[in-house]
Parts: structure tokens; sequence; C-alpha cells
């Protein structure tokens, strides 16, 4: 591709943003780039050099990206990458470590088959790494699908999670065990099942 068709290209944007978030103080998101000490190699400030190195543009879907985001604008921290490829790659990104490895929580998420807002809101709630990634999504999943369902000792400590991660109600968890609104408040306050753990207190539960 000759360099005289690429002055409009979307790799000469691309390149020209760079150097812009990198040098112009009077752009809102310079505070992220320059602010921060980010800058452009010498190398990269001539576009055909940064065309060399990078190459053209892989889709329309790919923008640059800092490998090392606390890194430059230099050969080997910089790719072409999606949004979603990108979103793992933000300082934001959340990590988490369970079973003995460590992933962003958007990538746990998937794995275990639950919305990575469901995910954080149980991290919020207080529930463990642990407990937020292996707790079913609903308590119908531990095995109790009809409308005789009886409270057990595992899904006494599941419905304890849930409730204490907040986001749902006293009636809405026991319907979704198919059991009594009473049932679930004594199952929770340790009445039925007193040998386990971690009771939630009554004033608790009258507050939901």
């Amino acid at each position: 591709m000759r360099m005289r068709g690429l002055s409009r290209s979307a790799e000469r944007k691309a390149w020209r943003d760079m150097n812009r978030r990198c040098s112009n103080p009077l752009l809102r998101c310079f505070k992220n780039y320059g602010g921060r000490g980010i800058s452009v190699c010498e190398r990269w400030r001539v576009f055909e050099n940064f065309f060399a190195d990078m190459g053209p543009r892989p889709s329309p879907r790919h923008s640059l990206d800092r490998v090392n985001n606390d890194g430059n604008y230099e050969p080997g921290n910089v790719r072409w990458a999606t949004m979603k490829e990108q979103a793992r790659n933000k300082r934001t990104t959340r990590m988490l470590t369970y079973a003995g490895r460590t992933m962003p929580l958007i990538d746990w998420a998937a794995e275990v088959g639950m919305r990575p807002a469901s995910v954080a809101q149980r991290l919020q709630g207080g529930m463990s790494v642990e407990a937020a990634l292996s707790t079913p999504k609903t308590l119908r999943q531990l095995g109790e699908h009809t409308s005789q369902a009886k409270m057990t000792g595992t899904i006494e400590c599941a419905a304890r999670e849930q409730y204490r991660a907040g986001g749902i109600s006293m009636s809405r968890l026991a319907k979704s065990v198919g059991v009594h609104e009473n049932t679930m408040r004594e199952a929770l306050m340790g009445i039925t099942w007193g040998h386990i753990p971690n009771p939630i207190t009554s004033d608790h539960t009258k507050r939901r």
C-alpha cells in the first residue's frame, strides 16, 4: 500500500490520535495518557515508521491498544485489538484468583455461565471469590426442581450466601427453591439446620 493512499486512512487517524492524546493537554483524555507520563517513542513520531511496524488495521473493529497500560506507545507494546480484547486489558480490569488460576472477572463469568454484573454484585455483597463463582446462579440448579423441595445443608448454605449478597427478596429466594417463605426464613436463621454456621439474624431478615 502506497503512503500517498494512506493520507486519510484509518491507520493515519489512529497514529494522529495517538500523538494528540499524549501531547495535547487541552484534550479531555490527556490526563489518562500524557498526563500519566505516557508518550510516543521517537521512531513513531513519523507515520511511515509507525505503519511499517504496525501494518494495516485488521478490521474496522480494531484500534490501538497498549499491552502494558503503564508503558509507552512503542514497538512491542502496541497491538491492533478489538474492544472486547481491550476490555480485558484495562487498568480498571478486576482480576480474580480461583482454583489456582487468575483471570479477569469477565472471563471467569463466561467460564461459569454468569453475567459479569452478577459476579460483581455477589462480590460487592460480601461473597468470597470462591462462593461467587461456585454458587449456582439459582438455587434450583442444586437439583431441587419441584414444589416439594426440602431444605438441605448445601441449599441452605447457598441460600445464605445469595441472601447476604443482596438483590433478592426472601419470597423470591423461597420460590426459587420451592419452599414456603417461613421455611426459608427459619433456614436462614439457623432454626432448621442449626449445625450450619453463620445464620442470618432475625433483625436482618425482618428488614427484607
